[in-house]
């Protein structure tokens, strides 16, 4: 069973970053980045060459509706537990007044949930790097592709993680770099051999 929406991450860092208009006396003063997996429904049909389905076939449409009743379910229900004040006393009940609304005209309750961003990656291209058990002996190494002036790099190649992540996408960048140039030196590469038992 899928938890929806088991992530978050303050990212008010970037409101210097954003140039938000300040909106009548609104102005957002936190950022709050929620994600999780999200369900194929309908479940996608495996091919030997990726999903069945077309591209068309995979409705952007849906998916953000069933990412946004997820998010009402969560702010309603849930969200209490991280900001207490956002809610009211019995921890349910979203108070919806707290989310800047910069869209023309006067928006009240739940329809400020429109002016946010709410994404749902559909498409086979956005899905992230799984680590399933099992699955690593199938990552390939950033260095040898088997086709001559091919490298690779990203996290679902072969790395001290094997994981999506932005550390295991920087060590295969490194590994990459140094099968094609030798820069830098493999023993200079924090932690590539981790779990490896390589100490070349």
């Amino acid at each position: 069973d899928i938890n929806p929406i088991d992530s978050w991450a303050d990212m008010s860092h970037l409101l210097e970053r954003e140039g938000w208009p300040a909106v009548g006396d609104q102005f957002p003063l936190n950022i709050a980045y929620f994600c999780g997996p999200m369900a194929d429904d309908p479940p996608i049909t495996p091919g030997v060459c990726g999903p069945q389905q077309t591209c068309a076939e995979l409705s952007q449409d849906a998916g953000v509706e069933m990412v946004r009743q997820e998010a009402l379910d969560m702010l309603n229900n849930d969200v209490g537990h991280i900001f207490p004040n956002a809610v009211g006393p019995d921890g349910k009940g979203f108070k919806w007044e707290l989310l800047v609304d910069d869209r023309p005209g006067q928006h009240q309750g739940v329809e400020r949930l429109e002016a946010q961003y709410i994404r749902a990656n559909v498409q086979p291209t956005e899905r992230y790097v799984l680590s399933l058990p099992g699955s690593t002996r199938y990552r390939l190494d950033p260095g040898d592709s088997q086709f001559d002036n091919l490298y690779l790099a990203g996290d679902w190649t072969l790395n001290a993680f094997n994981a999506g992540n932005v550390e295991a996408a920087t060590i295969s960048g490194l590994l990459a770099s140094n099968s094609i140039s030798g820069y830098p030196q493999r023993s200079k590469i924090v932690g590539w051999n981790f779990g490896r038992g390589v100490t070349k």
